[in-house]
């Protein structure tokens, strides 16, 4: 098939950053590699991102990866505190990130998603944010506006076509089952295409060239959390479909997409870094295929 960007990878997985085990800066800002050839038994540390970070904007271009904001940890102890920074690594192994510039607010909970030329961070928190910005992968420079949400939205995820984004769930609760979609070509503001067949907040987001995929995660009340696998298609406007479960309950996954599947990555509650695996070719339940380094929340994925 044709991958349609840089949201389905071939050979390999990366996560990076997130709230977990081991605590303090150094297992925050790790940077893990994951093959999808080999599933669990590849699973290892390569690099670090600037700084312990979780709940950024992740994306992938051709060559790296990229975080964009985030809540910053700087010690096991302290809170962290919102971060603007753009960190970049090159996909490969021992490779430390470095900052390449800034968003125009310090943010978390914010969405990523990219296109074969540019990334995008949409919408967060701290503070509550609707704005789309747009950072190119040709230079290294500042993120500037490309649009906005349909209102302020945080804890959603994002996906990737060939010529749209999609942000699908997060919080206000009242717009858990929001889907939204943002043209690469025109930019502009995102319009609200349709429904998911429930609320989805802190989810993994997976996407084929054909649909977007949102697992697990909370409901709006970020209390309950849940276990379903829901589908939507990019080729017309429509409502999500509950197409199958994760093998646990889990909010706070990294989602990951190879050209075959959607993977969800570690997540809580719980103390197993479980990875999870669906296929994009039938519908079904997802089944446990390994273990990721750390338990780790609100982790941001890349893959290539």
């Amino acid at each position: 098939g044709i991958i349609p960007t840089h949201a389905m990878g071939e050979t390999r997985a990366y996560i990076s950053g997130g709230e977990g085990t081991p605590v303090g800066p150094d297992g925050r800002c790790a940077i893990t590699r994951f093959d999808f050839a080999n599933d669990h038994s590849s699973a290892a540390v390569v690099g670090c991102l600037s700084i312990g970070r979780q709940g950024g904007a992740g994306a992938t271009s051709s060559t790296h990866g990229y975080v964009a904001g985030g809540r910053a940890i700087h010690t096991a102890s302290s809170g962290g505190t919102y971060n603007c920074a753009i960190d970049k690594f090159q996909m490969s192994d021992s490779s430390n990130a470095t900052t390449i510039g800034d968003l125009s607010f310090g943010q978390c909970d914010n969405a990523g998603a990219m296109s074969t030329t540019t990334g995008y961070a949409a919408g967060g928190r701290h503070p509550d944010i609707n704005t789309i910005e747009k950072y190119p992968f040709s230079s290294d420079t500042n993120a500037s506006d490309s649009g906005d949400l349909i209102c302020e939205f945080a804890m959603q995820m994002g996906h990737s076509s060939r010529t749209h984004a999609y942000f699908s769930g997060g919080t206000p609760a009242a717009r858990a089952t929001t889907i939204q979609k943002f043209p690469f070509a025109s930019e502009g503001n995102a319009s609200d295409v349709g429904e998911l067949s429930r609320d989805h907040v802190r989810h993994a987001c997976a996407n084929s060239a054909e649909n977007g995929y949102a697992a697990g995660g909370t409901l709006g009340n970020q209390s309950t959390v849940c276990d379903n696998i829901d589908k939507f298609p990019f080729a017309s406007d429509g409502p999500g479909t509950d197409i199958g479960n994760l093998s646990v309950t889990k909010c706070g996954q990294t989602g990951i997409s190879s050209t075959t599947n959607g993977y969800s990555f570690s997540g809580g509650p719980g103390s197993t870094p479980q990875v999870d695996m669906f296929p994009f070719a039938s519908d079904g339940n997802a089944t446990n295929v390994g273990f990721a380094c750390f338990q780790n929340k609100h982790g941001h994925g890349h893959q290539c």
